[in-house]
Parts: structure tokens; C-alpha cells; sequence
């Protein structure tokens, strides 16, 4: 295995990592901007090493594309919050409301963090010593900082290992006022202490595994672990705290009755019929996602931009529960959660999280006049991405808030696992 290290950006600001494993089957590009992952070389079924992700040939290229193009968050880390906060000049925490930047105009969303979030932040990097090719990239969240409360110290570890897989092990916590022991960049004083924030992470990589010979993802294969997909309004587009299952024709009359009382439960929108279950079932059977995404009934969403449901719920312990397992029996066990593959490449991707929800997006957003490595030219639905993480818009809803609550003396863990193999 190899780490290499060096300065990617005109005034030397910013640094990548490549991480190499140990037949060199497997190697990641990341950067600490935003701590994105760049690039990402797996081995097809011809032993040809191609680039699955979607990205910029330099740090330059994708400065002009956040500022000139387009910024669909290409490969980043999304924080505080990942997808859209909706109220978001209402948030409740620490007993008082607070007021989420705003950066979706026309439905008043907090989005991936909102003007500013993790996405554009320079993180600190350090290569982590051992048996495999490992980096660490770490950063302070301020206090206030798009007017959350609380200072974060976050960490994000990257590995490669020599089973061709890269890992992703998310970390947070809330930092006390005194940070002089802190040692690394970004580390300021005067952070005003709270009880509680609130934090859902995730990465935002754009996937391909043609290596973008195919120009869209529409003969890609999936398959999911679940069908159970979170509703969301058809004016705003955001998760409103209901799930298809909540609707299931296989609940009892008691079931219904007490999930009425309990949760309110609102009258399904008649979009949400037999017809739309089909599109959005990857779980019964594995099949291209060209298949459904050209629907009329995902016109509102240009695509697929759902969130399927992997666990009940899933919440932040302290440090006190978290020594208890001594690691041999961890409180969320990483499963399997999704598939995809190319039959034109051969690759497949597997999808592991300890996360209870995935965010699966085709990319409807996506600009035609983006272009990126090798003079790419990307475009709507040219690349996927399957975003683990908690429930989106879970700090408004009171059933799911626990998800993303954030208490001092808790810590924030995640992990991913996206894992390369031949179909």
C-alpha cells in the first residue's frame, strides 16, 4: 500500500491524498476541500484500471464550476445537515429556535448545509500510519457557523484496503470554549457552549462505472435491501415525515388506528399509487434504472432523488455507551444496503452503512455545460450517487428528530463502505 501527499491548488492551500492498495486493484484521490473524494481507479473486467467518478482535472476547474457552472457538491462531505432542512427559520435545539441560512430560494430549504458548509471548507489532513493506506481530514465548525449552534470538531477517516474497498468513518463531537490544546487549522477561541446541535453527514460522490463511456447511468443495475421510501411534498420536494410503509395495506386496523393517533398520519397523495411503488422497487428484483426513471410520475424530481429507509432509526450515544461495546459488539452493525452495476464495464459496487437511510440520486440536476476530467462533458443523469445517512429533514420531525440530535458529551459515528467487485 502507498499514501501520497501533495498540493493540488495555484497557491498551495490545498492538498490531495492517493491511496493506493496493496496490488494497486484499488486507488482513491481525495482532497482536502470540502474533503472530497477526486477520483476513485477500479479494475474493470478486462484489467483496464478507470476513473468511476465524476470530477475535475484540477482544484481550478472545480472552483470555476461551483462559481460559474454548476455545484452539485461533486464528491464532498455535506454537512451539518445533508438534504434539506425545511421549515428552516424554526430549528429547535438547546430550548430556543434558530434560523438556517437559506440557499433554495424558491421553497426557503437550508440545503447540504446551507451558503457555505462542509462542502467548502479546507479541511486538515494527515496520513494515518499502519497496514493499509489510511488519511484522516479533520475540521472545526464554528459556532454560529450558518447559524448552527455549538462548535463541532468532525473527522473523517479514508481507507483502501487491499479487498477493494474504500471506507468512510465519520466523527463528531462537541468541543468545549477552551480549544488550546486543539492543535491543527481552522482552530479559533470563543466558541459559546450549548447542549446540543444537530448533525447528519454524508458523502456526495457522483458514480459512473463505464467510467463515463456510457453518457448516462440509465443501463445501470441496482438492487436495494429495502422498498420502504420516505414521502415527500409535491410542492417543495422535501421528506414530510411519512414513509410508504406507513400505508401498508399489510398493517392491521389496530396498527393504522394507533400510527394515526401517534403520528398524525396525513392523506397520501394520490401520486403515490401502485404504479409509483413499481418504479421505485429495486429490492424485489435487480433492474437498469433506465427502466422508471423517464416516468412521468418522477417528473416533479427530473429522476430518482428518494430516500430509501434502511433502518427503523438510529441515534448518537455517549462516550461512557460507546466504551461499553469495547468495539467487539457494535451498537449498529454495518449490512449491506445496496447494489449497483455495469454490465458494459463489469464492475459492480456494493454498498455498506451503519446509516438507517440512503439518499439514491440520478443526477436530474446536473448542468449540460459542465465538463470535467478529460474534457467530459457531463450532463442530467450521467452519473448516481448513494448518499448514507439519517433521515433527511429529521430535526423537524418529531419522531425522527433523536436521529440527528447531537447532545454534548454524544458523538457523532458513521460508517460507509463502498466495495468493488466483478460481476
Amino acid at each position: 500500500m502507498t499514501v501520497e501527499r501533495f498540493s493540488i491548488s495555484n497557491d498551495g492551500t490545498v492538498e490531495a491524498f492517493k491511496l493506493s492498495n496493496k496490488e494497486s486493484t484499488l486507488i482513491a484521490q481525495v482532497s482536502t476541500f470540502g474533503a472530497r473524494l477526486t477520483h476513485l481507479w477500479v479494475q474493470d473486467k478486462d484489467g483496464n484500471m478507470i476513473d468511476v467518478l465524476m470530477g475535475f482535472n484540477t482544484h481550478e476547474d472545480l472552483i470555476h464550476s461551483i462559481q460559474n457552472v454548476d455545484d452539485p457538491y461533486i464528491g464532498a462531505v455535506i454537512g451539518r445537515i445533508s438534504g434539506s432542512v425545511l421549515p428552516s427559520d424554526n430549528v429547535r435545539l438547546n430550548g430556543t429556535n434558530y434560523k438556517l441560512n437559506v440557499n433554495v430560494p424558491r421553497n426557503g430549504a437550508s440545503h447540504h448545509g446551507g451558503n457555505f458548509g462542509f462542502d467548502k471548507k479546507n479541511w486538515s489532513g494527515e496520513i494515518v500510519s499502519g497496514d493499509l493506506a489510511s488519511v484522516k481530514l479533520t475540521y472545526l465548525s464554528k459556532n454560529n457557523e450558518e447559524n448552527y449552534p455549538g462548535s463541532l470538531l468532525i473527522t473523517l477517516i479514508y481507507t483502501v484496503t487491499d479487498t477493494n474497498e474504500i471506507k468512510l468513518e465519520y466523527h463528531g463531537e462537541l468541543v468545549d470554549e477552551d480549544l488550546d490544546n486543539i492543535d491543527f487549522k481552522n482552530c479559533v477561541e470563543g466558541a459559546v457552549e450549548v447542549n446540543e446541535t444537530a448533525l447528519s453527514l454524508t458523502n456526495h460522490a457522483y458514480f459512473n462505472l463505464t467510467g463515463f463511456k456510457e453518457s448516462t447511468v440509465h443501463d445501470h443495475y441496482c438492487s436495494f435491501v429495502s422498498n420502504n421510501y420516505l414521502l415527500a411534498d409535491m410542492k417543495t420536494l422535501v421528506v414530510n415525515g411519512t414513509c410508504i410503509n406507513d400505508y401498508s395495506e399489510s398493517k392491521t386496523d389496530s396498527d393504522r388506528k394507533n400510527l394515526d393517533q401517534q403520528h398524525q398520519l396525513p392523506e397520501k397523495d394520490s401520486l403515490y399509487d401502485s404504479s409509483f411503488d413499481e418504479i421505485m422497487d429495486f429490492s424485489s428484483k435487480p433492474k437498469k434504472i433506465g427502466e422508471g426513471i423517464n416516468s412521468p410520475l418522477l417528473a416533479s424530481f427530473k429522476g430518482y432523488d428518494h430516500v430509501y429507509t434502511t433502518l427503523e432509526t438510529k441515534k448518537n450515544h455517549s462516550k461512557h455507551e460507546l466504551a461499553a461495546t469495547n468495539n467487539s459488539c457494535p451498537i449498529y452493525k454495518i449490512q449491506h444496503v445496496a447494489s449497483v452495476w455495469s454490465e458494459t464495464s463489469g464492475i459492480r459496487m456494493n454498498v455498506l452503512s451503519d446509516e438507517p437511510s440512503i439518499v439514491f440520486y440520478t443526477g436530474n440536476w446536473i448542468s449540460n455545460d459542465l465538463v470535467g476530467k478529460n474534457n467530459t462533458q457531463y450532463g442530467k443523469q450521467c452519473a448516481l450517487s448513494i448518499e448514507c445517512q439519517r433521515y433527511n429533514n429529521a430535526v423537524n420531525i418529531d419522531k425522527w428528530r433523536e436521529q440527528v440530535i447531537l447532545k454534548r458529551g454524544q458523538v457523532y459515528s458513521q460508517n460507509t463502505i463502498y466495495q468493488f467487485t466483478k460481476i
